[in-house]
């Protein structure tokens, strides 16, 4: 029987948590599929090894009176082993700009 490898989509998880005196109150988590560039491995026919970057980032804002909450967001992106370092590169840009949205959003409900 012959061996069929699949490669998996590019999928990011995005997360939130509510703390209040130190137990949690609210959590949410989701996953969506990320759309990458369409000169990216995934998306057209490579010949090679393949392998995953994958980064987490989190953030945790302190809203006062022992409350907090923390946004986390994880993507992992196949690509192919001579790809490595771009994928990597494509993951940080694509976290840091996530991030700051979550970040933007939650700091806004302060004021």
């Amino acid at each position: 029987m012959a061996l069929k490898l699949h490669k998996k989509k590019p999928q990011a998880t995005v997360s939130a948590e509510a703390k209040q005196q130190g137990e949690t109150v609210a959590e949410e988590q989701e996953q969506e599929d990320v759309t990458l560039p369409e000169d990216h491995s995934t998306q057209a026919a490579g010949e090679g090894p393949w392998c995953e970057v994958g980064m987490d980032i989190s953030y945790t804002h302190n809203s006062g009176n022992y409350t907090s909450m923390k946004v986390g967001v994880t993507l992992k992106v196949p690509c192919l082993y001579a790809e490595v370092d771009e994928t990597y590169d494509l993951v940080k840009e694509w976290l840091d700009t996530r991030m700051n949205e979550l970040v933007e959003e939650i700091t806004s409900e302060d004021e």
